[in-house]
């Protein structure tokens, strides 16, 4: 009969307890990889309507006439207008995992090319202030930011009011 236990390197080995079966089997022990980031609850997460809510409620605050896409409308998430300034942005909440969001990341960053039409505009990311949300944005080329005249905004977790920009050199 095998049996499966954690190995000194934190992997499953298998190996042989006994010739004779037995009736006993014993649940398997889910196993967390070390440095691996724990799936988050939706609960614990901060939606894309919270996002949007958010930068809304600043920009308006700051002078700027907003419309925002709600829900799973198509679209410009947030468009913004002050004068002769435009902004456009795309909103992302956080996913369940560290791979879903990065996937977020990315998709939004594709969403905002596809929109690219105002070279004088502003186009941007709303995004929740999370540890791995920052990194990504961080890792972004400074000639990404020039090109896309890129603004990124981060919304608190707790208040869910904060507003947080990227300072991009």
């Amino acid at each position: 009969m095998l049996a499966r236990r954690v190995g000194p390197d934190g992997k499953i080995v298998n190996s042989l307890v006994s010739t004779v079966p037995t009736t006993e089997v014993a649940p398997p022990t889910p196993l967390r990889p070390a440095g691996h980031e724990a799936v988050r609850r939706s609960g614990d997460l901060l939606s894309e309507d919270s996002v949007k809510a958010a930068v809304k409620a600043y920009l308006e605050g700051a002078g700027w006439s907003v419309t925002v896409a709600w829900g799973r409308n198509h679209g410009v998430d947030i468009e913004a207008h002050r004068g002769r300034e435009h902004l456009y942005l795309e909103a992302k909440g956080e996913a369940g995992n560290p791979a879903q969001q990065a996937n977020y990341f990315i998709g939004a960053l594709g969403e905002l090319v596809q929109r690219l039409r105002d070279p004088t505009a502003k186009y941007g990311l709303a995004l929740p202030d999370n540890p791995q949300f920052r990194r990504l944005a961080e890792r972004l080329p400074p000639l990404a930011h020039e090109r896309l005249n890129l603004v990124v905004m981060f919304v608190d977790r707790q208040d869910k009011s904060t507003i947080t920009l990227l300072q991009k050199d």
